[in-house]
């Protein structure tokens, strides 16, 4: 599973397999914007996606990198030029960002989770919620004790109340995972944490390790994936969709079987104006994108062999979904488009090291990213895909 690949930077470059894309018109214009120098001057490894302000400059982080390798906070503005945030500091669970960030377009703060050192000892980093404001100043929201939750690891949402919400892979309360089954969890505008549902684990049948983002619909109601854990015919732990209301209560919709549905779901999901969701999995042989209905059908919308789609697909208001994979097409991943009608077209094949690790994002005709490696370096680079 994809996660045990999460933990550690030597883990990114791992092999994988090809799948064939289907055909067609392939995009114009891909540029790199930034690429990243590593420790101790500039970022290393972005994990995760990219966010954008008001004048379109791009916001993110970097696993590693900054002045003591503990990650940082960077922002591309629109002519490329670099600008180096905050470097993470490794004390007071300060260290390795896995998500990106969100930002407020109102005052430029940026918001955002840093994972932690471990998972085990929180003596040593469970991670934590912090704020980065627009003038520069660094603030830690919550601190992550494990029974609270351990290891975020997914972009955080924000409703309009200006309330986050997220998830850990670890902790929790629960005691039939080693080391916590994950949780949902609030931070409220004021300031105050809770724990919306503690995941207790494959034994119960129920969700185990929440990796990817959020969605929410308009009655407050949040639906994610965990990447083990569910039930299904006597199976348990292929992984599950789920919902969680306001209240807290959680209803598991899907349970995947390792089937032609796949198994262990390793984004967060998006919903369509239907109401269905649209997310991925990772499992060994047999990667998917994948669709649920309201009624709880699930549908294999794409086979994506073993490509690796590790990061949350984009969704637009016309329901064009857009995607990557960590590997296929010449072996370093790729980028790809698939319509409201099921045509899908790879827009951008990576032919070095690059391996996308975190979805895009759009802005009018172009697409935004990040890679893990690549292009004449091991550090990552920010890059535009033009698909007009």
């Amino acid at each position: 599973m994809v996660l045990a690949q999460h933990l550690s930077r030597s883990a990114l470059f791992i092999s994988a397999g090809f799948a064939a894309f289907a055909s067609g018109a392939t995009a114009q214009s891909y540029t790199v914007l930034h690429r990243f120098t590593g420790a101790p001057n500039d970022g290393d490894t972005p994990y995760a996606d990219l966010r954008a302000d008001s004048e379109g400059s791009l916001y993110g982080t970097t696993r590693f990198g900054g002045t003591k390798d503990y990650g940082t906070i960077f922002k591309v503005a629109t002519d490329g030029t670099e600008t180096l945030l905050y470097s993470f500091t490794g004390g007071k669970d300060d260290e390795y960002p896995s998500a990106g960030v969100t930002v407020d377009q109102k005052t430029g703060d940026l918001y955002g989770t840093a994972s932690g050192n471990s998972v085990v000892d929180c003596d040593e980093g469970c991670g934590i919620i912090w704020k980065l404001t627009a003038r520069g100043r660094f603030s830690i929201l919550h601190m992550f004790d494990s029974e609270d939750g351990s290891f975020p690891y997914g972009r955080m949402i924000r409703d309009r109340l200006g309330n986050f919400y997220g998830t850990t892979v670890y902790g929790g309360s629960s005691h039939n995972c080693t080391y916590g089954c994950g949780v949902v969890w609030e931070l409220t505008a004021g300031g105050k944490y809770r724990v919306l549902h503690n995941f207790s684990g494959m034994s119960t049948g129920d969700g185990e390790g929440p990796l990817g983002r959020l969605a929410r619909d308009r009655a407050g109601n949040l639906y994610g994936a965990t990447g083990y854990g569910g039930y299904y015919n006597g199976y348990y732990g292929y992984g599950t969709i789920y919902k969680i209301a306001p209240s807290g209560a959680e209803t598991v919709l899907y349970s995947f079987t390792n089937g032609s549905d796949g198994a262990y779901p390793s984004s967060g999901l998006v919903r369509d104006k239907a109401a269905n969701l649209y997310g991925t999995t990772d499992s060994e042989y047999y990667d998917t994108v994948f669709r649920l209905t309201p009624d709880g059908t699930l549908t294999t919308v794409l086979n994506l062999g073993t490509d690796d789609p590790e990061g949350d697909l984009l969704r637009t208001r016309s329901d064009w979904i857009y995607g990557t994979t960590y590997a296929g097409g010449n072996g370093a991943g790729n980028v790809y488009e698939l319509s409201p009608n099921g045509t899908l077209i790879n827009l951008h094949s990576f032919t070095d090291t690059e391996h996308p690790w975190a979805g895009v994002l759009k802005i009018k005709d172009t697409l935004y990213g990040t890679t893990a490696g690549g292009d004449g370096s091991d550090h990552g680079v920010v890059f535009s895909l033009t698909i007009k």
